[in-house]
């Protein structure tokens, strides 16, 4: 199932512009400041509640955003939304610099893709550009092979692994236990691919975490 994101540019002078998260069932996710004060980069201003994607495209005179779609399951989109309820339950205030839309938006994509943090660094503040730069990648898989060598390292394969035999390498790889490990991508994962010494034989481990 489609998970959508909404991308506006900005002018370049009163606005970055916007980007917010549409899931299957409705549930949208936009933040927005409640008044447009100075105030929204030193303490903040209380947000929106419940904006709409008609809110968001009234709020730019009517044009349309740029859509990426994102395929996720219905397990990811209700990860989404729990994360979402929990944290307009803690908060409520937009912080032009700590918690814009963008910054809410990538949070969001951390919840099912890892925390986008780790692997996309910002200059100074989360933008509209930054999330639309970082779906692109998800989009391409490039987000795929760039986690490659910290999964190896996180999983901690050892020569004891127990392998089955499979029959095809990818492209991605990288050392390990002087073996050479390959990336099998698919939509929902990968999984790591060695070969033997020999390299006549591929193996396979265990499905792990985007």
């Amino acid at each position: 199932m489609p998970l959508v994101i909404y991308k506006w540019d900005g002018d370049g002078v009163s606005t970055r512009g916007h980007v917010s998260m549409g899931l299957p069932n409705g549930v949208h996710i936009s933040w927005w400041p409640g008044k447009k004060t100075k105030q929204i980069t030193v303490q903040g201003v209380k947000a929106v509640e419940d904006q709409t994607l008609e809110m968001d495209i009234a709020n730019f005179d009517g044009v349309r955003p740029t859509v990426y779609n994102l395929d996720t399951t219905e397990e990811e989109d209700a990860l989404i939304i729990e994360w979402w309820t929990k944290f307009k339950s803690k908060t409520n205030t937009y912080h032009l610099m700590k918690c814009n839309c963008s910054t809410v938006v990538s949070k969001a994509l951390s919840v099912v893709y890892g925390n986008v943090e780790d692997w996309y660094v910002i200059k100074e503040v989360w933008t509209p550009n930054d999330v639309e730069r970082v779906v692109q990648r998800l989009i391409s898989g490039e987000y795929k092979n760039m986690h490659l060598s910290r999964d190896m390292e996180a999983i901690n394969i050892t020569q004891e692994s127990e392998f089955v035999v499979i029959q095809r390498r990818e492209e991605t790889k990288s050392k390990r236990n002087r073996r050479t490990w390959w990336t099998k991508i698919s939509k929902r994962g990968r999984t790591l691919v060695g070969l033997t010494d020999d390299g006549e034989h591929a193996m396979c481990c265990f499905p792990c975490f985007r």
